[in-house]
């Protein structure tokens, strides 16, 4: 029985004592993971300077309850640092700690954290000292894991890294040349307008935030055509940002391109070389207007699709000493033993040919969730390709790294602008400009480069060569200083872009025709007019009218089987929005109306101009046989006239003869 009581009284006990902690354990329950994102850091560190990291807690009840916890802490803890590549993506993108201790690591209270404008955590640390200090003593690439700890458990994590470089430190920098491609829809359109589309300004203003940063030199392969049209269109927002783009290109290395994309492959092949050499000499002229001071690398060519040995020849022959490929270009090389070094053609030419790495170009053409850290693992990785070479007994100086995307399209601004910063400021690596790679020597070694079949030029080349003749002869009929000359020129090497399918070629032959045709139509005579010739030799006057708001030349030419025209075609020049009469001499052949037809052509006499005339004119004069009977009988009515005169004077003397009187 007493033995039951004191049961009783031990449960009783355990039960008040478990009320009492309910709503402890609830309250201590462990907390959910959360996201946490990194917005900043700095990448490169020495010896006194600070460590920084700026990140953010996106959810708004998460980040209120972290600051009203005073256990929850940032914890940044560096581990050993990483020596080759494999090593660096391994852990970038790891969900774990190392499995080696951390080299250091301190917590800060999150609460006591500074904050951004934009309400970002910013944590700071110094690199040497006793007190608030994260201490490393040699250089190199430092995985980092930055967590937020919340009654002692990881509740969110992420990686990234740090460079720690002494500057005292002698280092063999890599080279590394930085490369965009910007490809857009042509702007001039059919009818000669310029249509620069949202999509393509904000490629623009994606390239100007990120030139802008002025970090390092990047090489910029830009279509000469979109240059070209920024500087025709009378867009306030085209205008803006022409004016913003050309300050910069002129610091970067602008590359060698042909007006519009013209396949040298195809070219050559094509017999083309006349054609190619024409884009490339007006995208060259584009470039040297929107460049400023800047200077183009005239003897690199980047390309964006694989040129052949067909293409290596034309391209050597028009000054080309070193052909780059994107990753997505060469994918049908094959995989080369390295992206550090140039290679040359099995067929033996002398360009050197190089390519940009795969494996980071891939990194830039992904989709990220957080595309600051995906930075930083980007720089990390390739510093430590430039530890690799020195592992390996080789010399970085003597490499070049070449980074792109897959396509060669510019990665958006949110991770170029930190990747650019990062990489300006790695001692270990030193920015430069494509024009500054090796070039092909004897013992480059040689790759098979398969024929392509992209595109055949040969397929529209009869229909612009009787286009460009066309254009050519109703060129004839301006003034030196038109602006049609250089417009139809532009629209004539824009009708033979490669990228252009059938169709849209069709559209643009149809419409630069249309543009021609319309400005000759602008020319025209009366029609539907009787001219009366009151002679045999008469001055024919016709009226030639010109409603265009240029100057025109035409040849002015008139055919009739009953009529001569002594002194032929004559080419007269009409003023602006105005007629002029031409005098034309005319010899008649017969009497009677006839048919007279004014042909109007381009001065060359190649192409009609306006619409086919016929008028009537009217002979009164009489000719031959007839002109000298009427004069026989004017003569005979004269003396006939005469002798009465007389006949009639001489009975009038007689009357008055004294005799008679």
């Amino acid at each position: 029985m007493n033995r039951s009581g004191r049961g009783w009284k031990r449960l009783a006990v355990l039960c008040f004592v478990g009320l009492l902690l309910a709503p402890t354990v609830a309250h201590g329950a462990a907390p959910q993971p959360f996201d946490m994102t990194l917005v900043g850091q700095n990448f490169n560190v020495a010896p006194g300077r600070q460590f920084r990291f700026v990140f953010a807690l996106p959810d708004g009840a998460v980040r209120e309850s972290v600051l009203s916890d005073r256990t929850a802490v940032v914890r940044v803890a560096i581990f050993p640092p990483l020596a080759t590549r494999s090593d660096v993506r391994s852990f970038a993108t790891s969900t774990t700690d190392p499995a080696v201790r951390p080299i250091d690591q301190i917590d800060r209270r999150i609460s006591d954290l500074e904050r951004t404008a934009a309400g970002d955590f910013v944590s700071l640390f110094a690199s040497t000292g006793r007190l608030n200090a994260l201490n490393l003593e040699q250089d190199g690439i430092y995985p980092v894991v930055l967590s937020v700890v919340q009654k002692n458990v990881v509740v969110a994590r992420l990686n990234t890294f740090v460079n720690y470089v002494d500057p005292r430190s002698k280092i063999d920098q890599l080279p590394i040349s930085l490369m965009a491609d910007i490809n857009t829809p042509l702007a001039l359109q059919p009818d000669g307008s310029i249509q620069i589309g949202d999509g393509i300004r904000t490629q623009l203003t994606n390239l100007i935030s990120v030139l802008s940063v002025g970090a390092a030199p990047m090489s910029l392969h830009i279509a000469p055509e979109l240059l070209d049209g920024l500087g025709r269109s009378s867009n306030p927002a085209d205008i803006a940002l022409l004016a913003q783009l050309e300050p910069l290109l002129a610091v970067h290395e602008l590359l060698n391109n042909t007006f519009v994309s013209f396949d040298p492959s195809s070219a050559s092949r094509s017999l083309m070389k006349s054609e190619f050499a024409e884009q490339l000499e007006s995208g060259r002229a584009v470039l040297d207007v929107h460049n400023r001071e800047g200077v183009i690398s005239e003897n690199v060519w980047f390309s964006r699709s694989l040129v052949d040995d067909d293409g290596m020849k034309l391209l050597g022959e028009s000054g080309i000493q070193s052909v780059v490929f994107t990753p997505q270009a060469a994918a049908s090389i094959g995989t080369l033993d390295s992206y550090l070094k140039p290679y040359k053609s099995v067929v033996g030419n002398s360009l050197a040919i190089r390519v940009s790495d795969p494996g980071f170009a891939k990194t830039l053409s992904g989709l990220y969730r957080n595309p600051v850290q995906q930075t930083f693992a980007l720089a990390a990785e390739i510093v430590a390709q430039q530890q690799e070479i020195i592992l390996a007994g080789g010399k970085p100086n003597e490499r070049q790294l070449l980074l792109s995307s897959t396509s060669g399209a510019l990665p958006d601004r949110t991770i170029m602008v930190p990747l650019l910063l990062a990489l300006a400021r790695a001692p270990q690596l030193n920015m430069v400009g494509l024009s500054a790679a090796s070039l092909a020597e004897e013992s480059t070694t040689a790759v098979v480069l398969p024929r392509t079949t992209r595109v055949d030029l040969a397929a529209t080349k009869d229909v612009i060569a009787k286009l460009r003749s066309e254009v050519q002869s109703t060129s004839t009929m301006l003034p030196p200083d038109a602006t049609q000359h250089a417009l139809w020129k532009s629209s004539l090497l824009a009708t033979s872009a490669d990228t252009l399918d059938a169709d849209e070629f069709a559209r643009y032959v149809k419409g630069l025709r249309g543009q021609l045709r319309t400005l000759r139509l602008m020319v025209s005579v009366p029609d539907s007019l009787t001219f009366t010739l009151g002679s045999k030799l008469s001055d024919l006057r016709l009226q030639v009218r010109n409603e265009s708001t240029v100057a025109l030349s035409v040849k002015v030419e008139l055919a009739s089987a009953k009529l001569q025209f002594p002194q032929g075609p004559q080419i007269v020049t009409i003023a602006p929005n105005s007629a002029v009469d031409v005098v034309v001499p005319v010899q008649a052949r017969a009497n009677g109306s006839f048919p007279l037809n004014v042909i109007l052509t381009t001065p060359d006499g190649l192409t009609q101009v306006g619409q086919p005339t016929r008028l009537t004119a009217r002979v009164s004069a009489l000719a031959g046989l007839g002109q000298v009977a009427t004069g026989a009988a004017i003569l005979i009515l004269m003396s006939w006239w005469i002798a009465h005169w007389r006949a009639r004077k001489r009975a009038q003397a007689v009357r008055k003869h004294p005799a008679l009187q």
